[in-house]
């Protein structure tokens, strides 16, 4: 986890779809291939503990990031669809790197470039503050990654 928040992460991440090729599930090829090209975000729990569980179900992992849909082109992922068919409204993704500024830091360590974000954000929606509340805001209101299994 400390390396997805010192660095952020990669376009290229597909460590659920690798998991459950391991496990013998057979995947949609155009999925298997999407999920080469997009890093995908979910704000339902619920999924992103499956997905995280997928990925490593000794070690899952969950990141809160921060700032994405303001600075990085989204798109509903059309490849996660509800029992209907619909494509699931919660799930995104996107063809970009996310840098480790838009990955949130525990909630026990120091506000770092993460605050900057916070403070531009908190800016656009009409408010005014330092960087130093902007940090201190950010890791006040947010459940802690490292508590969430």
């Amino acid at each position: 986890m400390e390396e997805l928040r010192g660095y952020g992460f990669q376009q290229r991440r597909s460590g659920a779809v690798d998991a459950t090729l391991r496990a013998g599930y057979e995947l949609n090829p155009d999925v298997v291939k999407n999920t080469e090209k997009h890093n995908y975000f979910t704000s339902y729990p619920v999924s992103a503990k499956k997905y995280a569980h997928r990925t490593d179900p000794d070690n899952p992992v969950l990141v809160r990031t921060i700032g994405i849909k303001n600075n990085f082109p989204i798109e509903l992922d059309p490849d996660s669809k509800g029992p209907d068919g619909e494509i699931f409204p919660y799930n995104c993704r996107t063809t970009s790197s996310i840098p480790s500024k838009f990955v949130v830091g525990s909630k026990h360590s120091p506000p770092k470039n993460d605050a900057k974000v916070s403070k531009k954000e908190m800016g656009e929606a009409g408010y005014n503050v330092s960087l130093e509340q902007a940090g201190r805001l950010l890791r006040e209101v947010q459940s802690d990654s490292d508590d969430d299994f």
